[in-house]
């Protein structure tokens, strides 16, 4: 919800801006917002009730469907987590519903999680992906891979709690890990 407040603040302050119009002739008629908007090159940042930031979202592209109120992202990175450790979420598209805190990612859907310490960077990848930024949670019904350090392992369906660096592949698990180098 912080991130749909936030795109359309930006929205509505660039109109104003490219419009040019007096801040009276601002607040006119309502059916010029059915007409949608878009951004180019649009960094978002999500916070806690604390002010600390939560996450931020970056995308070519930001697309305000009028119709349902739903926005659609283009070439975007998802950065969510705090100083101890971040997931660095990628994706080709990405879609929030109207006055949701979900995220649907979709397309090549990537995500990197860097603990703090010596612990070996976990990557996960698969085709799509539901974040709920609310709930710090992510999960796929669909095919995961996982490689961390010298393993990895494969399944249907993840389920992610992000702010306890849970993963957990729901079903059909199968992995490899090699021994280290004696």
């Amino acid at each position: 919800m912080t991130a749909a407040l936030v795109i359309f603040g930006v929205a509505a302050i660039v109109s104003f801006f490219l419009d040019g119009d007096a801040p009276d002739d601002a607040i006119r008629d309502q059916s010029d917002l059915s007409e949608g908007y878009y951004l180019e090159g649009a960094s978002l940042i999500g916070t806690d009730a604390m002010g600390a930031i939560e996450y931020s979202l970056r995308a070519e592209r930001v697309d305000h469907n009028p119709r349902d109120g739903s926005i659609s992202l283009a070439n975007l990175t998802l950065d969510y987590g705090g100083r101890d450790s971040a997931w660095v979420m990628r994706a080709r598209t990405g879609r929030m519903p109207r006055e949701s805190t979900e995220i649907t990612l979709s397309g090549d859907v990537q995500i990197e999680n860097t603990p703090g310490g010596d612990a070996a960077v976990t990557r996960i990848s698969s085709e799509n992906l539901r974040i709920d930024i609310e709930g710090k949670s992510a999960s796929t019904a669909e095919e995961v891979r996982i490689t961390m350090g010298r393993g990895s392992v494969r399944g249907m369906g993840l389920q992610v709690d992000l702010a306890n660096e849970k993963v957990e592949i729901l079903s059909d698990v199968t992995g490899v890990f090699d021994p280290p180098p004696q």
